[in-house]
């Protein structure tokens, strides 16, 4: 969604946070990156705002930002020189503050998902028409540069006819609070392999086939919230292509992420980072270092370019890479996938061409 607007601030763009947990310091940080940013507004909850002070002093941004409570927002949504809002809260508190801030005139930046229903999700996309304004649904393994740079190769031919895509993603230990509030394994992490997969493939898949199960020790925990700590998915595409994917939680050995897909010339594939290309030799054989410990640190280079395209979005030098239809699109997927782990069975894709 792209439109003539010229921000408020002779080219710099004012920004409000809203959320300042895990993701929300890493976009903190990629924005204050940037020349042409002025956070002016950090907002959280009550129990945070001790927190918020102390980023304010770590930063070094008393001059410019102002601390408010999520019961002040609205200072947030009546200020005209606001341009920007980023909404980084927990999954369920997305869709109002997004509402609010496109209804207000503002481009709008927010985690997945947008809203928890199909509904929720393209009323903010129709907030978004209606005002004039960008909306981007934060799906930052596009803008990762291994990733990247495979999608290339397949849109330039070097894979010849795509066959197969393996994602893995696999995380350490998840506390038992996020375990209960992140909605579930296939809204809070598998979204993001189902995005990447269908516009990586550039199809809309068939059908939808996928096992769960709790096998870790935190297993009884899962069990409790109705989730799973380990499940496999499998996408089938009218070109024939077949995707496999892996999620799980609870693994020993650190935050196992990898991606390969097979063409009919070549195979690619992105490996795990490592905290150290440094190997060591004994008598045992090689030992490697550790695998990166979080999502934080693997995904680091693609938060940094998805804030940075957000930011040209908001300046009119590009348009949005992720629309309507592809963000409605994996949360119905998300949806097929709890139905199917559900039933036990393949579940088919309604027909609807993405526009």
């Amino acid at each position: 969604m792209s439109s003539e607007y010229q921000n408020s601030n002779g080219g710099t763009v004012n920004v409000a946070m809203f959320g300042l947990g895990r993701i929300g310091k890493v976009h903190l940080r990629s924005l204050l990156d940037q020349e042409d940013v002025c956070i002016r507004y950090l907002v959280d909850v009550t129990a945070a705002q001790g927190d918020l002070h102390h980023l304010v002093r770590k930063y070094r941004l008393a001059e410019t930002t102002t601390v408010l409570s999520t019961e002040e927002a609205d200072v947030v949504y009546k200020d005209p020189c606001i341009d920007a809002v980023f909404i980084c809260t927990p999954s369920p508190f997305h869709e109002e503050p997004t509402q609010k801030a496109l209804q207000a005139g503002k481009h709008v930046f927010c985690e997945k998902p947008l809203a928890l229903t199909e509904q929720g999700v393209r009323s903010c996309y129709d907030a978004a028409r209606k005002g004039g304004k960008n909306l981007l649904c934060a799906f930052n393994r596009r803008f990762d540069p291994d990733l990247s740079r495979i999608h290339k190769m397949k849109e330039d031919g070097e894979l010849g006819r795509l066959r197969s895509v393996t994602v893995f993603s696999l995380d350490k230990h998840v506390p038992l609070s996020y375990i209960k509030t992140s909605g579930g394994i296939y809204v809070d992490s598998c979204v993001h392999m189902l995005d990447y997969v269908c516009w990586f493939v550039g199809e809309r898949p068939l059908s939808v086939y996928v096992c769960g199960s709790n096998t870790s020790t935190y297993a009884d925990d899962y069990e409790a919230s109705g989730d799973h700590d380990i499940t496999n998915i499998v996408l089938t595409f009218p070109s024939g292509v077949l995707a496999n994917m892996m999620a799980g939680r609870e693994v020993t050995y650190g935050y196992d992420q990898h991606f390969q897909v097979l063409g009919s010339k070549k195979m690619a594939m992105s490996k795990n980072y490592r905290k150290s290309e440094v190997e060591t030799w004994d008598t045992n054989g090689s030992l490697a270092v550790d695998l990166m410990e979080s999502f934080i640190e693997r995904w680091s280079s693609s938060y940094t370019r998805i804030v940075r395209h957000f930011i040209d979005v908001v300046h009119g030098r590009e348009e949005c890479m992720v629309s309507a239809e592809e963000c409605m699109q994996s949360l119905e997927l998300v949806k097929l996938c709890e139905e199917s782990v559900r039933s036990g069975k393949v579940v088919s894709v309604a027909p609807r061409p993405l526009t």
